[in-house]
């Protein structure tokens, strides 16, 4: 089966503005345009000397932005390595829950990225090529803020590692609403195949695609790619803050799920730089920008109320009628899965959660705004503790309980769900004492 690349990919932004000026695509000429300033900015060591720091500050472009254009340059993972997984993990760590992402550096994290991709069988599914795959990655990486406690580059492997284990376990089939009812409640349940060995899935394995009603080789790329980039340049601060401060993003997209559209931009953006996507037909490319901004949008917790009536309608139905319904929900689920990990995991990004709300809290502080009150109130380990459990008992809790009867893999879970939020009661009442 043979693919015919598509010439000129739409980006398809959603506030539907034309994308930035094209760079030019050949590696040569992309050197020269940035040689001088690349060249002088490693010379002198930007933010390790006087002299650099100088230089960086009379330069137009701040250090993050220097890194993502020396990382477009010259990646940070070479494609040789990309599919050589960290050590001491294996394929079938990829499959299960409880990563440690803390364990691994940047470069490892975008390894493991690498191989949950081949794993699925999307590589070989749609020919992408090692060098442009290592390109794209380092480019993502470079545009997550590493100074952000909770969203940063090991938050996006995470929830990227919980969509594929999401997607592994099953999930209810996707007929048409007229269709009769499906002979088996699940489809798509890869669990238990080449567990055992360790090794990676053949394609077959990985992706049946005859399999009616599930889920497409197309549609497991988008949900593994908007996974990752779904908070791609995030700022450490919510939509609210964005917009009480009228940044340029709010005013951008006009105050209504403004983080949520810039990542999904940013994503398409990306993918048009690196020409992630050129062996997709122009109908594949479509539904791709299609199901991801639908899943990246839906992970904006205004619409959270919404993502648990959909879960509880995909229960009861026994069916989704589109497959961006799966994605959306799984994404969304994969996105608060840090409740279900183990306890060691989950008390750290709850830690963390912590962490980036009262930097917002202390910039509220110094923009002269009310500060939010469940960030400003985090000076104690009873603050803290009631903070997390309210976040299970009224946003996890009702998602993942809705979801149990769609995805296997969240019924398995929901164990774990109650006694890490028992474990968090249970350090309130001892900060009591």
């Amino acid at each position: 089966q043979f693919r015919t690349p598509v010439s000129s990919i739409q980006t398809g932004t959603l506030d539907g503005r034309c994308p930035p000026m094209a760079i030019p695509g050949s590696v040569f000429r992309r050197a020269v345009i940035l040689a001088i300033p690349v060249g002088a900015t490693i010379l002198f060591g930007v933010g390790r000397s006087r002299l650099g720091a100088k230089l960086a500050a009379w330069l137009p472009l701040d250090r993050s932005r220097w890194r993502r254009l020396l990382q477009w340059v010259k990646p940070s993972i070479s494609s040789r390595a990309l599919l050589d997984l960290p050590s001491g993990i294996t394929a079938t760590d990829l499959r299960r829950w409880d990563l440690d992402v803390w364990r691994f550096s940047e470069r490892e994290l975008l390894k493991i990225v690498a191989g949950i991709l081949r794993d699925a069988g999307v590589l070989a599914a749609f020919t992408i090529e090692l060098p442009t795959l290592a390109a794209f990655l380092s480019d993502v990486a470079a545009h997550y803020h590493p100074h952000n406690p909770y969203h940063n580059l090991a938050h996006a492997v995470t929830v990227m590692h919980a969509s594929y284990v999401l997607m592994r376990g099953g999930h209810v089939p996707i007929l048409p609403a007229e269709a009769p009812a499906p002979a088996a409640r699940f489809v798509g349940v890869k669990t238990g195949r080449g567990e055992a060995s360790g090794e990676a899935l053949t394609e077959a394995e990985a992706a049946p695609d005859a399999e009616q009603g599930a889920l497409s080789s197309l549609h497991r790329l988008a949900l593994l790619l908007a996974a990752l980039c779904h908070d791609v340049d995030h700022p450490g601060v919510s939509n609210a803050f964005l917009i009480r401060t009228a940044s340029p993003l709010a005013i951008r997209y006009h105050g209504a799920s403004v983080l949520e559209k810039h990542h999904a931009d940013t994503t398409f953006r990306l993918l048009r730089r690196h020409s992630l996507l050129a062996s997709l037909h122009a109908a594949e490319h479509d539904e791709l920008h299609r199901v991801v901004g639908r899943a990246i949008l839906g992970t904006d917790m205004a619409a959270h109320n919404q993502s648990i009536a959909e879960c509880a309608t995909l229960t009861a139905s026994g069916r989704a009628t589109d497959a961006s319904e799966l994605l959306s929900a799984i994404l969304h689920l994969a996105d608060l899965s840090n409740a279900v990990l183990c306890w060691p995991l989950c008390h750290r990004w709850g830690m963390c959660v912590c962490d980036e709300f009262r930097q917002q809290a202390a910039r509220e502080r110094a923009a002269g705004i009310p500060e939010t009150p469940h960030m400003a109130k985090l000076g104690t380990q009873r603050e803290i503790t009631e903070l997390q459990v309210g976040f299970f008992d009224f946003v996890v809790t009702p998602l993942w309980s809705a979801a149990a009867g769609a995805f296997p893999a969240v019924r398995e879970r929901m164990a774990q769900l109650d006694a890490n939020r028992n474990s968090w009661a249970a350090e309130g009442q001892a900060a009591t004492l």
